[in-house]
C-alpha cells in the first residue's frame, strides 16, 4: 500500500502538518503528495516496505527528523 494524501494533490497548496507517524503499516511507497506539506518536521516510516523516497523528496526543507530504519532502501 502507499501513504497517499490525494486530497492535497487537487489544490496543491502547502499544509501545516509537522508530524507523520506511519511505522509498521506494510506501506510499499510514499506518495508524491507527502512532498507537499513543507513545514514537515518529523517523518516516522520505520518497519514498513519501502525501498525508496520519492524523488521530491530533498523539497521537505524543514524535516529534522527522519525513521526509515526496517525498510529495504535502495535508494535515498
Amino acid at each position: 500500500s502507499t501513504l497517499s494524501l490525494p486530497s492535497l494533490a487537487a489544490d496543491r497548496k502547502p499544509l501545516s502538518l509537522m508530524y507523520v507517524r506511519a511505522d509498521h503499516n506494510r506501506l510499499t511507497s510514499l506518495g508524491d503528495s507527502l512532498c507537499l506539506l513543507r513545514a514537515l518536521t518529523y517523518l516516522d516510516v520505520s518497519h514498513n516496505a519501502l525501498t525508496r523516497l520519492p524523488a521530491d523528496f530533498g523539497s521537505l526543507e524543514n524535516l529534522i527528523e527522519l525513521n526509515i530504519s526496517g525498510n529495504a532502501m535502495v535508494s535515498l
